[in-house]
């Protein structure tokens, strides 16, 4: 039934626009044309909005979309147009990913971000042009849903988030993977200096020589160099908050009441250290609950008292409760019996 709405819709609107549809196709009508005439009806007449529109238990949300609400977000807008397609026999899927607009000119990359998720469509076209993309999402607001905000903090943001990368990167993701390409890199840069020997000693003496050059200046180096570690220890500082904020998921709560839930919640940041120096790290996409259950059930002698602590810390971070003295006490006892079990672990 509503399949037959949806084809009615596909079928009056490609009547509108002067559009044959498949069933009487003629030579100067391709897939191509009626599915790009789908696309621009519902860019045209359809409004883009972020917020999730309300749907009854027993309606379908893309149907409240074509017919009902006309805005929604990009999943809605690619699902109506894979809908109308496959109501008049065009093969189509709905594609999620990402569109990249940010670029960082300090590390000479695009940076994607969680905000930056979107949808759209994929339709066969046929045997010649196969599977192509439409997006039938009102461009202009798709672009200013993920504009970049230019600022004068701009470069500061870039630095900001290199040195961030960066230290995921070299120091946090370190592993025997990374390890070893930087060992392959290094006896690669060996291999091509011996193959040109006049090359790698030509460079050690310039080496040798601007040693001296430094000693020299060894007051402006110094200076220099106690700069940069100042502005590094900074950085540090900024990533650690930054990680700590995104672990007890208090990103985006306002500034003014992030300091209480941070006095509050550091229980779960002890959890969460202890747990790393035995080798259980929680991936940043995994919800603390899920990390949880999954210690739970994989490892149910002792490291069930980490389901009970994250229990305890949505309560407080979710439910709005008190940090009482009954529930110091709780904690405090848990802590205990997740240390226990860890240390036996050793």
């Amino acid at each position: 039934m509503q399949l037959d709405r949806i084809k009615d819709l596909a079928q009056n609107v490609l009547t509108k626009r002067g559009i044959k549809n498949n069933s009487t196709t003629t030579p100067g009508t391709s897939n191509e044309h009626i599915v790009t005439g789908l696309s621009e009806f519902l860019t045209n007449e359809f409004k883009c909005n972020l917020s999730n529109p309300r749907t009854h238990a027993d309606q379908d949300p893309v149907v409240q979309f074509l017919f009902d609400q006309r805005q929604g977000h990009c999943e809605l807008f690619a699902s109506a147009l894979a809908a109308m397609c496959r109501s008049i026999g065009l093969p189509a899927r709905v594609n999620t990913g990402y569109r990249t607009s940010e670029y960082n000119l300090i590390g000479g990359y695009y940076v994607v971000r969680r905000s930056h998720a979107h949808s759209w469509t994929e339709v066969d076209l046929g045997p010649e042009l196969g599977w192509r993309p439409f997006d039938a999402t009102p461009p202009d607001e798709v672009r200013a849903e993920h504009a970049v905000q230019k600022s004068w903090l701009t470069s500061v943001r870039e630095l900001y988030g290199h040195m961030e990368f960066a230290w995921i990167k070299l120091i946090v993701s370190y592993d025997q993977h990374t390890r070893q390409a930087a060992l392959d890199n290094i006896n690669h840069s060996i291999v091509s200096s011996y193959n040109d020997e006049k090359i790698w000693i030509g460079q050690i003496v310039s080496f040798a020589r601007g040693l001296s050059t430094l000693w020299r200046n060894d007051q402006i180096s110094y200076s220099l160099a106690g700069f940069i570690i100042v502005i590094g220890s900074l950085m540090r500082t900024l990533v650690v908050h930054r990680r700590q904020l995104a672990a007890l998921q208090i990103s985006a709560v306002p500034r003014s009441r992030r300091k209480g839930l941070t006095r509050r919640l550091r229980f779960y940041l002890i959890i969460l250290d202890m747990l790393e120096r035995h080798g259980f790290v929680r991936p940043r996409w995994q919800s603390p609950l899920h990390f949880a259950q999954q210690l739970a059930q994989k490892h149910p002698q002792g490291l069930d008292a980490v389901l009970n602590l994250t229990e305890q810390f949505y309560e407080i971070r979710f439910g709005h409760r008190n940090l009482d003295l009954h529930r110091q006490q709780q904690i405090q006892s848990q802590l205990k019996l997740l240390e226990n079990a860890l240390s036996r672990r050793q």
